[in-house]
């Protein structure tokens, strides 16, 4: 009799340890599956960042502009180059508008392109986040009257701190902009600008914005072939096409390289102050 509750006894504290070990290895395994990656913690950190400010005190310009070169200089090292403190920047303070930034071009490599009439400006630059199909980094620029406003695109205002309702927003990289009047004497910008889908290939454009009040909009005055209204021209070709459109000020028309086996033809279209026709094909 007391034999066999020892056994049982001891049967049963061996079951208990069983448990217990197994219990024990079951937490060891999860933590370790579950331990984060810190590559991936640092990708979401990233992806997560916060906006950032641009706080520094200045009394001029220069002093501004190196100020805001160092604070961006501290993100050369991240994954993506969302340059928030330099959307702050411009958002903040009206000088921008017409101040060169030699230095933060040379520097940070951020392209600026500003219409003749000191209206409207775009700031381009690479976020990183694209590979050959480079997602770029955009800050539009413009003024209406005495006030100016900024805009920015979702690529780098992740937080949403750059108010808008405008309905034009460009993501591409913008080379140039080409102003033309409509018969009231109201100004429309053509934005010529390009887009890589790899490292071979990449999409042109001219897109046509004009402003209205307080905010862009497109300007609906591409009349194609077929008699559809657009605000866009789009080219697909290589990336290192020249002169994919071609301005005549005097003439008010734009030509569009057709294709690269059609060597130096292009689509020919003319301004009347309303509508920008297409006429047919041109050689140039």
């Amino acid at each position: 009799m007391n034999t066999f509750k020892w056994k049982a006894g001891a049967i049963s504290c061996i079951v208990v340890i069983c448990l217990l070990t197994f219990f024990i290895f079951k937490m060891c395994s999860n933590q370790t599956t579950d331990k984060p990656n810190p590559e991936e913690d640092h990708c979401q950190e990233e992806e997560l960042e916060a906006f950032a400010t641009f706080d520094s005190t200045y009394t001029t310009m220069q002093e501004a502009e190196h100020k805001l070169i160092q604070a961006l200089k501290k993100h050369e090292q991240d994954y993506y180059i969302y340059n928030h403190e330099l959307i702050d920047f411009v958002s903040k303070e009206p000088n921008t508008m017409t101040y060169p930034f030699y230095q933060l071009r040379q520097e940070l490599d951020i392209d600026i392109v500003t219409s003749d009439d000191g209206n409207l400006r775009i700031y381009t630059w690479d976020t990183q986040r694209g590979g050959t199909m480079i997602i770029w980094g955009t800050i539009m620029q413009y003024r209406t009257k005495d006030t100016i406003y900024t805009i920015a695109n979702d690529d780098i205002d992740l937080e949403g701190k750059i108010d808008r309702s405008d309905t034009v927003i460009i993501d591409t990289y913008v080379l140039d902009i080409h102003k033309i009047y409509d018969c009231h004497r109201q100004p429309i910008y053509l934005l010529y600008s390009v887009f890589p889908t790899s490292s071979m290939m990449g999409m042109y454009f001219i897109s046509a914005i004009r402003i209205v009040e307080n905010r862009l909009e497109p300007a609906y005055i591409l009349l194609e072939e077929d008699g559809h209204y657009d605000y866009i021209i789009s080219v697909e070709g290589n990336n290192n096409w020249k002169d994919v459109f071609l301005y005549d000020d005097t003439n008010l028309s734009v030509y569009v390289v057709d294709s690269i086996e059609v060597g130096n033809y292009y689509r020919h279209y003319r301004f009347d102050g309303e509508r920008m026709q297409y006429i047919g094909m041109s050689k140039q």
